[in-house]
């Protein structure tokens, strides 16, 4: 009987043991975790940045490349009427968007307007 409960609180500390093993590995999981996710965060922080900055920066560059842009009669492009686009090669054009009839209309109007004006 004695040795069985001497052998029962040997069992108990090895269990205890094992018990503690695990949580301190698990603890140590987590403190590992918590650090990538916070690195993660940081490098996904800079990226949003770097994102931010190069639509900026695209923006800036299609407006300018845009307003450079004349047509036969020396007057810019209107851009709700075209767009630029790059082909695979790398070349950019001059395109038409494609409208409603209705904002057609409008855009025809204004172009009569403009003419009309040149011609007085």
């Amino acid at each position: 009987d004695i040795r069985r409960r001497g052998k029962n609180k040997v069992a108990a500390q090895n269990c205890r043991k094992r018990k503690m093993d695990v949580i301190v590995t698990l603890e140590d999981e987590m403190t590992q975790l918590k650090e990538s996710r916070e690195k993660l965060m940081a490098e996904r922080q800079m990226i949003d940045k770097q994102t931010r900055d190069m639509k900026d920066k695209y923006s800036a560059l299609y407006r300018e490349i845009f307003l450079s842009l004349r047509d036969e009669h020396g007057r810019p492009y209107d851009p709700a009427q075209f767009s630029l686009q790059q082909s695979s090669d790398g070349n950019v054009f001059l395109v038409p968007k494609n409208v409603t009839s209705e904002e057609q209309l409008e855009m025809n109007k204004k172009i009569k307007e403009e003419r009309d004006k040149d011609s007085h």
